[in-house]
C-alpha cells in the first residue's frame, strides 16, 4: 500500500468508529430502547403512541426521536398533520435483536460448584 491509501484506510477505519459511536450512545438511554422495541412490529407509531409505551413525557420523547432521526436509526414520515416514525430498514431490527440476545445472556448468573461456606473470602 503507498501512504495514500494507508491514509485513505485510517480515514475509514476513523469513520467507521465514529459512525458505530454515534449508534452505540443512540440506543444507550432505556427509553430509546423501549421506542426503538416497539417499532420493531413493522408499523409507523405517532410521538404520542411511542411516548405512552415509553412512560416519558411528550418533550422528552421527542427529543429522544430526533436523536434517534439524527443517527439513522428511524425515520419518519409526514402525513398531513401527523407524524409517522418507524425503524430505518430490517438491519435495525436485526441489530437490536442481536442486541437483545448478548444482553439476555449478560443477565444469567454463572452456575458455581464451590459450596456456599467456601464462597466467602476470609479477612484477618
Amino acid at each position: 500500500m503507498n501512504r495514500l491509501q494507508t491514509d485513505n484506510a485510517e480515514q475509514a477505519d476513523v469513520c467507521l468508529e465514529k459512525s458505530m459511536s454515534v449508534v452505540a450512545s443512540a440506543i444507550a438511554d432505556p427509553s430509546r430502547v423501549a421506542i426503538l422495541c416497539a417499532l420493531m412490529d413493522s408499523r409507523a407509531w405517532t410521538a404520542t403512541e411511542l411516548n405512552a409505551v415509553a412512560g416519558i413525557a411528550a418533550s422528552t420523547a421527542s427529543a429522544h426521536l430526533m436523536r434517534l432521526l439524527s443517527s439513522g436509526l428511524v425515520i419518519c414520515l409526514t402525513q398531513g398533520r401527523h407524524r409517522y416514525y418507524s425503524l430505518t430498514g430490517p438491519e435495525i431490527a436485526g441489530l437490536l435483536e442481536n442486541l437483545m440476545g448478548v444482553s439476555m445472556h449478560s443477565h444469567l448468573s454463572p452456575v458455581t460448584s464451590t459450596p456456599d461456606p467456601m464462597r466467602y473470602a476470609r479477612t484477618c
